[in-house]
């Protein structure tokens, strides 16, 4: 390695507080594109913000579930438990217009509201008319 890298090297990894080893693998990382290997801290982990943004470009199908297995585990669980409490608190035929509504629009709500403290309707969601009354 040449002086003057390894000398930026260290005085970034001065500034940041950390180790040159920690500094180091942060960006290689970085460059590998390991992005929950920078994210956040240790003690922490990543934040709601970083939580939300990889909920929400997870690859998903055609009817918004993940496409790998754990996330589509984690999402048909907190989808269940979703409807649990929905049907606690609504009519039934509000449920299904409400999980119908986020099934094609915006089906990372379910891991949202029941990992990420989200409300129980979805962002956008409005009951039709017929419903209202």
């Amino acid at each position: 390695m040449a002086p003057s890298l390894r000398d930026g090297l260290k005085q970034a990894a001065d500034d940041e507080g950390c180790s040159l080893n920690a500094y180091v693998v942060q960006v290689l990382a970085a460059a590998a594109g390991h992005r929950a290997r920078f994210r956040g801290t240790v003690e922490a982990g990543p934040t709601a913000v970083e939580q939300q943004d990889d909920l929400r470009t997870l690859p998903r199908g055609n009817s918004g579930m993940p496409v790998d297995w754990t996330e589509k585990d984690r999402h048909r669980n907190a989808r269940g438990s979703f409807q649990t409490v929905a049907m606690s608190e609504h009519e039934q035929t509000v449920v299904v217009e409400m999980m119908l509504f986020a099934d094609f629009n915006c089906p990372w709500h379910y891991v949202e509201w029941k990992e990420l403290g989200a409300e129980l309707w979805p962002p956008g969601f409005a009951l039709r008319r017929s419903q209202t009354s």
